[in-house]
């Protein structure tokens, strides 16, 4: 089981359509994601939302590859269920086969109701005075793979070739299953 601030490592694997088209050329990409440090066995069908979803590039302000729009919709995010998304980035090279993008993901480390109360979960604390009332925790009995519980989730994407980096995209968004 995955314990708050661990991680997971997964390979991603970028390839053009079979149509022979390029990213740049219209062609369609498809990803394919490997967890590479272990195998998943148990998962239990149940509902998940999405909340809080929200995005940044993080790579160098002259990074080749940016994301320039992006937006999803409803929040909160249904699965199973419908969304509507827009977005749009620019290249200023061309994206071909085989591009690996590393993918890091994090859950926060931090349990409600400390979130609904303001109160921060890593160092450095700001000075200022914090207060926690009298509050329940619950920890479920989640049967979902460990990696999928509910929390606050960081993602963070590196998008690279021949050892530099073409663009990065932080997002971050909370899970709560039924």
């Amino acid at each position: 089981m995955l314990r708050d601030g661990e991680r997971h490592v997964y390979w991603c694997r970028i390839q053009r359509s079979s149509n022979g088209q390029g990213a740049a050329a219209g062609g369609i990409l498809s990803l394919t994601f490997t967890r590479i440090d272990s195998k998943i066995s148990n998962f239990k069908k149940q509902s998940v939302q999405v909340l809080g979803f929200e995005w940044e590039n993080c790579g160098k302000p002259d990074a080749p590859a940016v994301l320039k729009t992006l937006s999803v919709a409803p929040d909160p995010i249904s699965i199973p269920g419908k969304i509507i998304a827009e977005a749009s980035g620019q290249s200023a090279v061309l994206l071909d086969s085989p591009l690996p993008l590393n993918v890091t993901v994090e859950k926060e480390d931090c349990p409600e109701p400390l979130h609904s109360y303001g109160l921060p979960c890593r160092c450095p604390f700001k000075p200022g005075l914090y207060s926690l009332p009298q509050s329940d925790f619950y920890i479920p009995d989640v049967e979902l793979p460990s990696w999928l519980t509910n929390g606050h989730y960081r993602a963070q994407g590196v998008l690279g070739k021949q050892d530099s980096e073409l663009g990065c995209l932080k997002m971050v968004l909370a899970l709560h299953s039924n």
